[in-house]
């Protein structure tokens, strides 16, 4: 599993005065803290399931201003339109979940707990 480090994201701050960089890098170091934050929370789910290092997946899905927990092997109906392997995919869970309470965006941002 790939962690975030909310500090190291090669952001470079202007030596002088200016607010445009700073601007972009307050952007970037938000959305990275809240990376950070999604990955810790993925951790914290994994160990209260008790689940091993390299069994099963989380995924979180955000998306609407909300978000959306998935875990592999679910056993929830997913009705939407999917191959049978990713039926049972702990991001198809996440997404089914957004569609359920009728979330429509044209972004949103998937974290999973273990490599793609």
């Amino acid at each position: 599993m790939a962690l975030v480090e909310p500090f190291a994201i090669g952001v470079r701050l202007p030596a002088t005065g200016g607010t445009g960089p700073r601007l972009a890098a307050s952007g970037q170091m938000t959305e990275a803290m809240t990376d950070a934050r999604a990955v810790g929370e993925l951790i914290a789910m994994r160990a209260e399931r008790g689940l091993q290092s390299g069994s099963g997946t989380l995924a979180r899905l955000d998306v609407g201003g909300r978000s959306f927990y998935g875990i592999n092997a679910h056993r929830q109906p997913v009705t939407m339109r999917v191959n049978a392997i990713t039926r049972t995919h702990a991001e198809a869970h996440a997404f089914q979940q957004a569609a359920n309470a009728g979330i429509r965006a044209e972004r949103g941002t998937l974290y999973v707990d273990r490599a793609l």
